[in-house]
């Protein structure tokens, strides 16, 4: 492993991407006059009063789906090194920008192909003396030529220097023609991956989707979904602490962050002693809402469900409809797609109009 320290430089990510070392590297400089950022964005900083690095790395065994994965690792790692050194209030707005408040500390590039488009399109450099039988069957003629390919059928061409407008045409030709990569369709197959309680194949393609579609609630929601369903409630408050304000006020994430709050993983909760009278006097509906209730806060949403159901058969509008409201209240929180919220629904409106 390499490390670089440089007085000044224009980027330490074109620096190293310039290098022809083929093991891991590290630049930094204090003095960073032409940084990027998202989007062909420039990131500016004052010499001597911010650190800019870069790191090249040979990942082993790391499918091109799951890169982005990258990213959310670098993030992470940045998040719990400001924590770690009490800077205050720190979010990171996914996927690439570090906050402290409302004011931006930090930001991620991750230059793996083709960045812009997250990794919908993979770039792919052949060298030309290297390899003159492909460059002989593509009709290379000049240098740069590139080609953009869809299932190994080629899509479009050019030659030769083009502005960053063209070439992002080409690619975005290239993504339509692309089966697959659209979002929506993606997002379909993990909801009802959901649905039928396959939690983790549905985290696996939400995560694919972060990458796709990095600031789409609906992707981070159900994310979020599904850790608290698998009970990775720690990765899922990780989750949440680090997401900025503007995410954290999205109307179905806000819902899973009071979620969250709700919960009680700390096993002391006397359900066994609730369990216990009930069972002596099954029509105590105070002890069976109170059972409910630690059912509830310890996820066992469907124990929860049913008690509630029972306490609503028996009577409907006992303490001023309680356990119809509770299981509203659940209802809105857990969301509309949850297995256990489909089956309790069918069961409440059953008994609502018998």
């Amino acid at each position: 492993m390499n490390i670089i320290k440089l007085d000044a430089i224009e980027s330490t990510n074109d620096y190293l991407k310039r290098s022809k070392i083929n093991d891991i590297e590290i630049v930094y400089t204090y003095n960073q006059t032409k940084g990027k950022g998202q989007r062909g964005n420039q990131w500016f900083s004052e010499s001597g009063k911010n650190i800019a690095f870069s790191i090249k790395l040979f990942p082993v065994n790391f499918k091109v789906k799951d890169q982005f994965r990258i990213n959310v690792i670098f993030s992470l790692l940045i998040f719990n090194t400001l924590k770690s050194l009490k800077i205050p209030d720190i979010k990171i707005k996914w996927p690439n920008d570090i906050m402290s408040g409302n004011k931006k500390v930090c930001g991620v590039l991750i230059e793996n192909l083709v960045n812009k488009k997250n990794g919908k399109v993979i770039l792919a450099k052949i060298n030309v003396d290297e390899n003159q039988g492909i460059a002989g069957q593509l009709n290379i003629q000049s240098i740069p030529t590139v080609y953009g390919f869809v299932d190994g059928k080629p899509i479009d061409a050019f030659q030769g220097a083009q502005p960053e407008s063209k070439i992002e045409i080409m690619i975005d030709k290239l993504i339509d023609a692309a089966p697959g990569n659209e979002v929506p369709k993606l997002l379909e197959e993990a909801d009802n991956l959901f649905k039928d309680q396959k939690f983790e194949e549905a985290q696996k393609t939400y995560e694919t989707l972060v990458g796709m579609d990095p600031g789409n609630p609906k992707v981070i929601s159900g994310l979020l979904r599904c850790l608290v369903q698998l009970k990775k409630y720690d990765d899922a408050k990780e989750m949440m602490e680090s997401l900025d304000d503007e995410t954290l006020k999205n109307e179905d994430i806000a819902k899973i962050n009071k979620l969250l709050s709700s919960l009680d993983d700390s096993g002391d909760n006397n359900i066994e002693e609730l369990k216990s009278a009930v069972i002596n006097e099954p029509s105590n509906k105070d002890k069976r809402f109170q059972l409910a209730e630690k059912y509830l806060s310890s996820n066992e949403t469907e124990l929860g469900f049913n008690e509630l159901l029972i306490i609503f058969e028996q009577d409907p509008k006992w303490s001023d409809e309680a356990a119809k409201k509770k299981l509203l209240e659940y209802f809105d929180l857990l969301g509309f797609n949850d297995p256990n919220v489909l089956e309790a629904r069918k069961k409440l409106s059953s008994l609502m109009f018998k």
